[in-house]
């Protein structure tokens, strides 16, 4: 952990730089996965905020979920169209539980990237670039509005992943192993 708080006045090494850089893409992992819970907490209490920077395949399972499912109370089941309610409430149990799994993985993953092991920050950008994908096809095939939200969110899932595959790449150079410092005799020799 000395590369991420050096004593005062010690500069920064290159190694230390890495660690940071390291340490700030797993933070975000971090991060990722409680911003979802959050928004999940907020749908599952229909509240229908929903904060940026956070998974949309699990906020879209739960959503499902409770409409096909009829988990919705709040909301007056004739303004939805005839397929709310159609499956029960196993079905949004089910979509819940599909939900947890995939933040269990986010942090499992989060876990598992612990020292400098880069590999497992890899696994995740790959499953955040699906998640972006998806929410890309959601607009792109029209069951989803490009609203300015949505070019928000874009950004910021552009912006994530920028932030992990710089984590990633700082992550591997850490795992190669520091040259050993020259010694100052062998010069004057």
């Amino acid at each position: 952990m000395a590369f991420m708080f050096p004593k005062s006045g010690e500069q920064l090494t290159p190694r230390m730089k890495l660690g940071r850089q390291y340490a700030a893409a797993r933070f975000d992992v971090l991060l990722l996965v409680a911003i979802t819970v959050i928004n999940l907490m907020m749908l599952l209490s229909q509240n229908f905020t929903y904060f940026l920077f956070s998974l949309n395949f699990p906020y879209l399972l739960v959503d499902l979920g409770m409409y096909f499912g009829g988990a919705y109370t709040n909301v007056d089941p004739a303004l939805f169209e005839s397929g709310y309610g159609v499956l029960g409430m196993g079905f949004f149990y089910g979509m819940l539980a599909a939900a947890i799994v995939v933040l269990v993985v986010y942090f499992a993953l989060f876990l598992l990237s612990d020292n400098n092991r880069a590999g497992f920050m890899i696994a995740t950008i790959v499953l955040f670039a699906l998640d972006t994908l998806f929410m890309i096809l959601l607009v792109a095939f029209g069951i989803s509005e490009p609203s300015f939200d949505f070019f928000i969110d874009l950004a910021f899932h552009a912006g994530f992943l920028y932030i992990q595959i710089e984590g990633a790449r700082a992550g591997m150079r850490l795992a190669r192993p520091e040259p050993d410092p020259a010694p100052a005799d062998s010069a004057a020799a």
